[in-house]
Protein backbone atom coordinates (compact mmCIF):
# COMPACT_ATOMS: atom_id res chain seq x y z
CA UNK A 1 0.00 0.00 0.00
CA UNK A 2 1.36 3.34 -0.86
CA UNK A 3 1.23 6.46 1.42
CA UNK A 4 1.82 10.10 1.16
CA UNK A 5 4.76 11.18 3.50
CA UNK A 6 3.71 12.20 6.54
CA UNK A 7 5.60 15.34 6.48
CA UNK A 8 3.82 16.86 3.78
CA UNK A 9 4.76 15.20 0.61
CA UNK A 10 1.72 15.57 -1.84
CA UNK A 11 1.27 16.45 -5.11
CA UNK A 12 1.17 20.07 -6.22
CA UNK A 13 -2.61 20.97 -7.10
CA UNK A 14 -3.91 21.08 -10.15
CA UNK A 15 -4.86 24.11 -12.01
CA UNK A 16 -7.09 25.17 -14.63
CA UNK A 17 -8.94 21.56 -14.03
CA UNK A 18 -5.39 19.69 -15.34
CA UNK A 19 -3.51 17.73 -13.22
CA UNK A 20 0.01 18.98 -12.30
CA UNK A 21 3.04 16.41 -12.83
CA UNK A 22 4.07 15.36 -9.80
CA UNK A 23 7.32 16.81 -8.05
CA UNK A 24 10.34 15.12 -8.00
CA UNK A 25 10.17 12.73 -4.82
CA UNK A 26 6.01 12.46 -4.81
CA UNK A 27 4.60 9.52 -3.86
CA UNK A 28 1.59 9.20 -6.07
CA UNK A 29 -1.05 6.42 -4.55
CA UNK A 30 -2.44 4.46 -7.30
CA UNK A 31 -6.34 4.84 -7.67
CA UNK A 32 -8.10 3.37 -4.48
CA UNK A 33 -4.97 3.46 -2.57
CA UNK A 34 -5.51 4.79 0.75
CA UNK A 35 -3.41 8.03 1.93
CA UNK A 36 -2.78 9.20 5.24
CA UNK A 37 -3.29 12.98 5.97
CA UNK A 38 -1.67 14.99 8.78
CA UNK A 39 -4.03 17.14 11.12
CA UNK A 40 -4.08 19.25 14.14
CA UNK A 41 -6.46 17.71 16.80
CA UNK A 42 -8.84 19.49 19.26
CA UNK A 43 -8.00 16.75 21.84
CA UNK A 44 -5.29 18.69 24.03
CA UNK A 45 -3.34 15.48 25.01
CA UNK A 46 -3.08 14.44 21.37
CA UNK A 47 -0.74 16.76 19.08
CA UNK A 48 -2.08 15.46 16.13
CA UNK A 49 -3.81 12.72 14.30
CA UNK A 50 -3.30 10.84 11.54
CA UNK A 51 -6.24 11.16 8.98
CA UNK A 52 -7.40 7.77 6.44
CA UNK A 53 -8.59 9.14 3.47
CA UNK A 54 -9.43 7.15 0.46
CA UNK A 55 -7.52 8.06 -2.87
CA UNK A 56 -10.83 8.90 -4.57
CA UNK A 57 -12.73 12.54 -5.37
CA UNK A 58 -14.22 14.41 -2.42
CA UNK A 59 -16.77 16.98 -2.65
CA UNK A 60 -16.32 20.30 -0.34
CA UNK A 61 -18.80 19.16 2.66
CA UNK A 62 -16.78 15.41 2.69
CA UNK A 63 -13.62 17.55 3.53
CA UNK A 64 -15.19 20.24 5.72
CA UNK A 65 -15.80 17.14 7.98
CA UNK A 66 -12.57 15.10 8.06
CA UNK A 67 -10.67 18.79 8.76
CA UNK A 68 -13.30 20.17 11.53
CA UNK A 69 -13.57 22.66 9.24
CA UNK A 70 -16.21 25.11 7.54
CA UNK A 71 -17.36 24.79 3.98
CA UNK A 72 -16.97 28.73 3.92
CA UNK A 73 -13.27 28.08 5.58
CA UNK A 74 -12.46 25.57 2.51
CA UNK A 75 -13.66 28.26 -0.37
CA UNK A 76 -11.63 31.15 1.60
CA UNK A 77 -8.77 29.16 1.01
CA UNK A 78 -9.52 28.38 -2.52
CA UNK A 79 -10.03 31.91 -3.08
CA UNK A 80 -6.94 32.75 -1.96
CA UNK A 81 -5.39 30.55 -4.39
CA UNK A 82 -4.21 28.26 -1.67
CA UNK A 83 -6.47 25.60 -3.14
CA UNK A 84 -7.63 24.78 -6.67
CA UNK A 85 -10.08 22.39 -6.86
CA UNK A 86 -11.40 20.79 -10.25
CA UNK A 87 -14.64 22.20 -10.83
CA UNK A 88 -17.82 20.33 -12.80
CA UNK A 89 -20.39 22.69 -13.97
CA UNK A 90 -20.42 25.86 -12.20
CA UNK A 91 -20.73 25.39 -8.82
CA UNK A 92 -19.49 21.47 -8.24
CA UNK A 93 -15.57 21.50 -6.48
CA UNK A 94 -14.07 18.05 -6.68
CA UNK A 95 -11.21 17.66 -4.16
CA UNK A 96 -8.67 15.01 -5.36
CA UNK A 97 -6.02 13.45 -3.32
CA UNK A 98 -3.54 16.51 -4.14
CA UNK A 99 -6.03 18.65 -2.53
CA UNK A 100 -6.84 16.71 0.71
CA UNK A 101 -3.58 16.61 1.30
CA UNK A 102 -3.26 19.93 0.51
CA UNK A 103 -5.54 21.31 3.10
CA UNK A 104 -3.92 19.04 5.68
CA UNK A 105 -1.21 21.32 5.56
CA UNK A 106 -2.96 24.33 5.46
CA UNK A 107 -5.55 23.19 8.01
CA UNK A 108 -2.19 22.15 10.28
CA UNK A 109 -0.55 25.47 9.55
CA UNK A 110 -3.52 27.34 10.68
CA UNK A 111 -3.50 25.81 13.73
CA UNK A 112 0.12 26.61 14.50
CA UNK A 113 -1.35 30.36 13.82
CA UNK A 114 1.03 30.82 10.79
CA UNK A 115 -1.42 33.36 8.34
CA UNK A 116 -2.97 32.52 4.93
CA UNK A 117 0.39 34.49 3.49
CA UNK A 118 2.87 32.76 5.40
CA UNK A 119 0.92 29.37 4.04
CA UNK A 120 0.80 31.03 0.74
CA UNK A 121 4.31 31.23 0.54
CA UNK A 122 4.77 27.74 2.00
CA UNK A 123 3.08 25.89 -0.68
CA UNK A 124 4.43 28.11 -3.71
CA UNK A 125 7.67 27.05 -2.14
CA UNK A 126 6.90 23.38 -1.62
CA UNK A 127 5.35 23.17 -5.66
CA UNK A 128 8.55 25.00 -6.82
CA UNK A 129 11.08 22.90 -4.98
CA UNK A 130 9.52 19.29 -4.72
CA UNK A 131 8.55 17.25 -1.80
CA UNK A 132 11.78 16.28 -0.95
CA UNK A 133 13.57 19.69 -0.97
CA UNK A 134 10.75 21.35 1.06
CA UNK A 135 10.55 19.26 3.99
CA UNK A 136 13.83 20.91 5.19
CA UNK A 137 12.19 24.13 4.67
CA UNK A 138 9.19 23.19 6.29
CA UNK A 139 11.25 21.98 8.99
CA UNK A 140 12.63 25.45 9.44
CA UNK A 141 9.72 27.45 9.70
CA UNK A 142 7.44 25.31 11.89
CA UNK A 143 10.78 25.74 14.54
CA UNK A 144 10.49 29.47 13.76
CA UNK A 145 6.50 29.35 14.23
CA UNK A 146 7.74 27.73 17.53
CA UNK A 147 10.35 30.06 18.94
CA UNK A 148 7.89 32.70 18.05
CA UNK A 149 5.04 31.01 19.79
CA UNK A 150 7.30 30.46 23.06
CA UNK A 151 8.10 34.10 23.11
CA UNK A 152 4.40 35.08 22.67
CA UNK A 153 4.05 32.57 26.01
CA UNK A 154 6.51 34.91 27.71
CA UNK A 155 5.22 37.98 26.30
CA UNK A 156 1.62 37.00 27.97
CA UNK A 157 2.90 35.43 31.24
CA UNK A 158 5.00 38.67 31.78
CA UNK A 159 1.54 40.93 30.92
CA UNK A 160 -0.48 38.71 33.32
CA UNK A 161 2.16 39.24 36.17
CA UNK A 162 1.77 43.11 35.18
CA UNK A 163 -2.47 43.15 35.24
CA UNK A 164 -2.57 40.96 38.38
CA UNK A 165 -0.55 43.38 40.24
CA UNK A 166 -2.42 46.05 39.17
CA UNK A 167 -5.31 44.37 40.23
CA UNK A 168 -3.80 44.11 43.63
CA UNK A 169 -3.37 47.76 43.99
CA UNK A 170 -6.98 48.11 42.82
CA UNK A 171 -8.57 45.47 45.65
CA UNK A 172 -6.82 47.10 48.10
CA UNK A 173 -7.56 50.67 47.21
CA UNK A 174 -11.34 49.21 46.96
Amino acid sequence: MNRYDLQFGFPPCHTDGNEAAPSPGTVSPSSGDPIIVYAPSDDMFAMSELIPVENRPYQIGELAEKFGVTLRTIRFYEQKGLMKPRRIGANMRIFDAADVARLGLIVACRRFRFTVDEIAALLALRDRLGVQEFGAHLVVALKARRTALIEEIEETEKVLGELSGFLTGLDHRA
